[in-house]
């Protein structure tokens, strides 16, 4: 399948594997790795917070929208560094 996708993976299980765009009406593929990063990169952050990580169509508008002025989710790490804390793994 063409497109991006993101996972999240804690002590090497995948806790959220999306292949998709959530929160929209069509099962269609990241456009880009900047945009699956960005919004795999919301959902982490809003899982290291406890908070609610469910995404919204509000949050694809808003986080897509400004994807080439604020794209400060280069967050790369290897699978040994922390097993226990949550990563972001993105691919096409």
């Amino acid at each position: 399948e063409d497109g991006w996708g993101y996972q999240i993976v804690m002590n090497k299980k995948v806790l959220i594997y999306q292949p998709s765009i959530p929160a929209i009406d069509t099962l269609r593929s990241f456009p880009d790795e900047a945009s699956a990063r960005k919004i795999g990169s919301l959902v982490l952050e809003r899982l290291r917070n406890n908070k609610d990580f469910s995404i919204t169509i509000d949050d694809i508008k808003h986080s897509l929208s400004d994807l080439e002025t604020n794209d400060n989710s280069r967050e790369r790490r290897k699978g040994h560094a922390s097993d226990w804390s949550p990563f972001l793994l993105v691919w096409s």
